[in-house]
Protein backbone atom coordinates (compact mmCIF):
# COMPACT_ATOMS: atom_id res chain seq x y z
CA UNK A 1 0.00 0.00 0.00
CA UNK A 2 1.43 2.99 -0.89
CA UNK A 3 0.87 6.68 0.51
CA UNK A 4 -1.58 8.16 -1.86
CA UNK A 5 -3.94 5.09 -1.16
CA UNK A 6 -5.04 6.72 1.97
CA UNK A 7 -8.10 8.95 2.79
CA UNK A 8 -7.22 12.43 3.58
CA UNK A 9 -8.08 12.12 6.95
CA UNK A 10 -5.52 9.20 7.02
CA UNK A 11 -2.71 11.48 5.33
CA UNK A 12 -3.43 13.97 7.94
CA UNK A 13 -3.21 11.25 10.69
CA UNK A 14 0.38 9.84 9.10
CA UNK A 15 1.53 13.61 8.26
CA UNK A 16 0.61 14.39 12.04
CA UNK A 17 2.91 11.34 14.00
CA UNK A 18 5.67 12.16 11.78
CA UNK A 19 5.70 15.84 12.30
CA UNK A 20 5.03 15.79 16.29
CA UNK A 21 8.37 12.71 16.20
CA UNK A 22 10.64 15.18 13.93
CA UNK A 23 10.07 18.37 15.97
CA UNK A 24 10.67 16.53 18.98
CA UNK A 25 13.77 14.39 17.64
CA UNK A 26 15.16 17.42 16.31
CA UNK A 27 15.37 19.42 19.85
CA UNK A 28 16.11 16.43 22.11
CA UNK A 29 19.30 15.17 19.29
CA UNK A 30 20.04 18.26 17.24
CA UNK A 31 22.77 16.41 15.69
CA UNK A 32 21.60 13.14 13.68
CA UNK A 33 20.47 11.64 10.27
CA UNK A 34 17.60 10.99 8.54
CA UNK A 35 18.45 6.95 8.61
CA UNK A 36 19.09 7.52 12.41
CA UNK A 37 15.75 9.33 12.33
CA UNK A 38 13.93 6.36 10.43
CA UNK A 39 15.47 3.57 12.45
CA UNK A 40 14.62 5.37 15.90
CA UNK A 41 11.12 6.07 14.51
CA UNK A 42 10.72 2.11 13.92
CA UNK A 43 11.49 1.23 17.45
CA UNK A 44 9.21 4.16 18.98
CA UNK A 45 6.63 2.67 17.36
CA UNK A 46 7.08 -0.62 17.33
CA UNK A 47 7.25 -0.16 21.01
CA UNK A 48 3.45 1.21 21.51
CA UNK A 49 2.41 -1.63 19.58
CA UNK A 50 4.37 -4.26 21.33
CA UNK A 51 1.78 -3.15 23.86
CA UNK A 52 -1.02 -3.16 22.26
CA UNK A 53 -1.25 0.60 21.47
CA UNK A 54 -1.93 1.73 17.66
CA UNK A 55 -3.04 5.74 18.36
CA UNK A 56 -6.21 7.03 19.40
CA UNK A 57 -9.01 4.74 20.18
CA UNK A 58 -12.98 5.25 20.06
CA UNK A 59 -15.05 3.46 22.59
CA UNK A 60 -18.53 2.38 21.08
CA UNK A 61 -21.19 -0.58 21.66
CA UNK A 62 -19.01 -1.25 24.89
CA UNK A 63 -16.12 -1.81 23.23
CA UNK A 64 -12.98 0.15 22.24
CA UNK A 65 -11.23 -0.06 19.04
CA UNK A 66 -8.59 2.10 17.58
CA UNK A 67 -9.16 4.81 14.85
CA UNK A 68 -5.61 4.58 13.46
CA UNK A 69 -4.35 1.03 13.43
CA UNK A 70 -4.25 0.45 9.72
CA UNK A 71 -2.23 3.79 9.28
CA UNK A 72 0.31 2.75 12.41
CA UNK A 73 0.95 -0.67 10.94
CA UNK A 74 1.64 1.07 7.80
CA UNK A 75 4.08 3.56 9.18
CA UNK A 76 6.45 0.39 10.35
CA UNK A 77 5.99 -1.50 7.10
CA UNK A 78 8.46 -2.12 4.09
CA UNK A 79 5.80 -0.29 2.03
CA UNK A 80 6.22 3.27 4.28
CA UNK A 81 9.94 3.20 4.37
CA UNK A 82 10.57 5.73 1.15
CA UNK A 83 8.20 7.79 1.64
CA UNK A 84 9.43 8.08 5.65
CA UNK A 85 12.45 8.56 5.28
CA UNK A 86 12.34 11.43 2.33
CA UNK A 87 10.04 13.86 5.25
CA UNK A 88 13.07 12.88 7.57
CA UNK A 89 15.81 13.92 4.19
CA UNK A 90 14.23 17.37 4.12
CA UNK A 91 13.34 17.98 7.68
CA UNK A 92 17.51 17.07 7.47
CA UNK A 93 18.12 19.46 5.12
CA UNK A 94 16.24 22.41 6.69
CA UNK A 95 18.64 21.53 9.63
CA UNK A 96 22.04 20.69 7.96
CA UNK A 97 23.95 23.02 9.44
CA UNK A 98 23.73 21.72 13.00
CA UNK A 99 22.78 18.18 12.12
CA UNK A 100 26.01 17.41 10.37
CA UNK A 101 28.23 18.19 12.88
CA UNK A 102 30.34 15.05 14.69
CA UNK A 103 28.97 14.52 17.83
CA UNK A 104 28.18 14.47 20.98
CA UNK A 105 26.90 18.25 21.31
CA UNK A 106 27.33 19.66 24.86
CA UNK A 107 24.69 22.13 25.42
CA UNK A 108 25.60 24.16 28.57
CA UNK A 109 28.82 24.86 29.27
CA UNK A 110 30.05 26.68 33.06
CA UNK A 111 33.19 28.26 33.08
CA UNK A 112 35.40 30.63 35.40
CA UNK A 113 35.23 30.45 39.48
CA UNK A 114 32.22 29.73 41.10
CA UNK A 115 33.25 31.75 44.49
CA UNK A 116 33.41 35.07 42.33
CA UNK A 117 30.51 36.17 40.34
CA UNK A 118 32.18 38.53 37.83
CA UNK A 119 34.75 35.58 36.60
CA UNK A 120 31.92 33.07 36.29
CA UNK A 121 29.66 32.30 33.26
CA UNK A 122 27.32 29.61 32.23
CA UNK A 123 26.21 29.66 28.65
CA UNK A 124 24.55 27.05 26.56
CA UNK A 125 23.76 26.29 23.22
CA UNK A 126 19.69 25.41 22.18
CA UNK A 127 18.71 26.07 26.01
CA UNK A 128 16.22 28.53 27.60
CA UNK A 129 19.13 30.87 29.61
CA UNK A 130 19.61 29.46 32.97
CA UNK A 131 17.05 25.90 32.94
CA UNK A 132 17.47 22.76 31.48
CA UNK A 133 14.45 23.07 28.71
CA UNK A 134 15.06 23.47 24.64
CA UNK A 135 14.49 26.40 23.04
CA UNK A 136 11.00 26.33 20.29
CA UNK A 137 13.06 23.59 17.36
CA UNK A 138 11.93 26.85 15.11
CA UNK A 139 15.04 28.67 16.82
CA UNK A 140 17.38 25.35 15.61
CA UNK A 141 15.57 25.01 12.28
CA UNK A 142 18.33 26.71 9.77
CA UNK A 143 20.47 28.49 12.49
CA UNK A 144 23.56 29.35 10.89
CA UNK A 145 25.20 29.92 14.21
CA UNK A 146 27.32 26.75 15.14
CA UNK A 147 27.75 25.84 18.34
CA UNK A 148 30.76 26.33 20.27
CA UNK A 149 32.82 28.95 17.39
CA UNK A 150 33.90 32.10 18.62
CA UNK A 151 30.77 33.59 16.91
CA UNK A 152 29.28 31.83 18.95
CA UNK A 153 30.71 31.69 22.31
CA UNK A 154 31.22 35.54 22.07
CA UNK A 155 27.14 35.41 21.75
CA UNK A 156 26.46 34.22 24.63
CA UNK A 157 29.30 36.40 26.84
CA UNK A 158 27.80 39.21 25.29
CA UNK A 159 25.30 38.60 28.01
CA UNK A 160 27.70 39.65 30.79
CA UNK A 161 28.68 42.48 28.88
CA UNK A 162 32.23 40.43 27.94
CA UNK A 163 33.73 38.84 24.97
CA UNK A 164 36.40 35.86 24.82
CA UNK A 165 39.62 37.81 24.73
CA UNK A 166 38.70 39.66 27.85
CA UNK A 167 37.51 36.38 29.40
CA UNK A 168 40.82 34.73 28.39
CA UNK A 169 42.86 37.03 29.78
CA UNK A 170 41.30 37.15 32.66
CA UNK A 171 40.95 33.48 33.79
CA UNK A 172 44.32 32.26 31.96
CA UNK A 173 46.86 33.24 34.74
CA UNK A 174 50.00 31.29 34.28
CA UNK A 175 52.95 32.57 31.73
CA UNK A 176 52.51 29.56 29.69
CA UNK A 177 48.89 30.04 29.45
CA UNK A 178 48.78 33.48 28.53
CA UNK A 179 51.87 32.37 25.97
CA UNK A 180 48.74 29.85 24.70
CA UNK A 181 46.07 32.15 24.47
CA UNK A 182 47.96 34.73 22.70
CA UNK A 183 49.34 32.79 20.36
CA UNK A 184 45.84 31.39 19.72
CA UNK A 185 43.94 34.51 19.27
CA UNK A 186 46.99 36.28 17.07
CA UNK A 187 46.94 33.59 14.42
CA UNK A 188 43.15 31.75 14.79
CA UNK A 189 40.59 34.03 16.45
CA UNK A 190 40.38 37.15 14.13
CA UNK A 191 40.62 35.00 11.09
CA UNK A 192 37.29 33.25 11.20
CA UNK A 193 34.61 33.39 13.26
CA UNK A 194 33.21 30.17 12.54
CA UNK A 195 36.39 28.17 14.09
CA UNK A 196 35.84 26.45 17.62
CA UNK A 197 36.26 28.70 20.79
CA UNK A 198 39.15 27.92 22.86
CA UNK A 199 37.38 27.90 26.47
CA UNK A 200 39.43 28.63 29.55
CA UNK A 201 38.54 26.89 32.80
CA UNK A 202 35.64 24.72 32.15
CA UNK A 203 33.93 23.35 35.27
CA UNK A 204 30.91 22.10 34.37
CA UNK A 205 28.82 21.19 31.76
CA UNK A 206 25.07 20.31 33.14
CA UNK A 207 26.87 19.06 36.49
CA UNK A 208 29.55 20.70 38.21
CA UNK A 209 33.17 18.85 37.91
CA UNK A 210 34.74 17.63 41.81
CA UNK A 211 37.03 15.86 42.78
CA UNK A 212 36.37 12.57 45.76
CA UNK A 213 38.82 11.66 47.77
CA UNK A 214 38.35 7.89 48.82
CA UNK A 215 41.49 5.75 50.69
CA UNK A 216 44.27 8.51 49.15
CA UNK A 217 42.90 8.21 45.46
CA UNK A 218 40.45 11.24 43.70
CA UNK A 219 38.29 10.35 41.04
CA UNK A 220 36.35 13.14 39.09
CA UNK A 221 32.51 12.97 40.11
CA UNK A 222 29.82 15.14 38.79
CA UNK A 223 27.33 16.93 41.02
CA UNK A 224 24.83 20.34 41.16
CA UNK A 225 25.03 20.22 44.96
CA UNK A 226 25.94 23.96 45.35
CA UNK A 227 29.45 24.85 46.46
CA UNK A 228 28.84 26.02 50.16
CA UNK A 229 26.65 23.62 50.92
CA UNK A 230 28.97 20.75 49.88
CA UNK A 231 31.84 22.13 51.68
CA UNK A 232 29.68 22.16 54.70
CA UNK A 233 29.38 17.98 54.89
CA UNK A 234 32.20 16.67 52.64
CA UNK A 235 35.77 18.00 53.23
CA UNK A 236 37.29 15.84 50.94
CA UNK A 237 36.02 17.01 47.76
CA UNK A 238 37.27 20.00 45.47
CA UNK A 239 35.77 21.79 42.44
CA UNK A 240 38.08 21.11 39.69
CA UNK A 241 38.62 22.88 36.01
CA UNK A 242 40.24 22.19 33.11
CA UNK A 243 42.38 24.98 31.88
CA UNK A 244 41.02 25.34 28.55
CA UNK A 245 38.94 23.02 26.30
CA UNK A 246 37.14 22.96 22.60
CA UNK A 247 34.00 21.36 21.86
CA UNK A 248 32.44 19.24 19.17
CA UNK A 249 35.42 20.12 16.85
Amino acid sequence: MEYQDFSQEQKWYINGVLGKYMDTYVRDHLIWTPEQMYHDFIEYLRSFHKKGWYGKQSYKNGVYSFLNKEEELWMVSEDAEEFILSRFQKKYEKNFKLARKKGPLIDRVRLGYRWNEDLFFDINYGLYKGSHNYKKTEIVEGESLIPWTVEHVNTELAGYDTDLPTVLESLSTSPIEKMFYQYWLDNYYKKDTSFPAIIPEVCGTRSFFWAEQCNGHYYLKLSDIPDKERRMHDTNSTNIRFDFQILNW
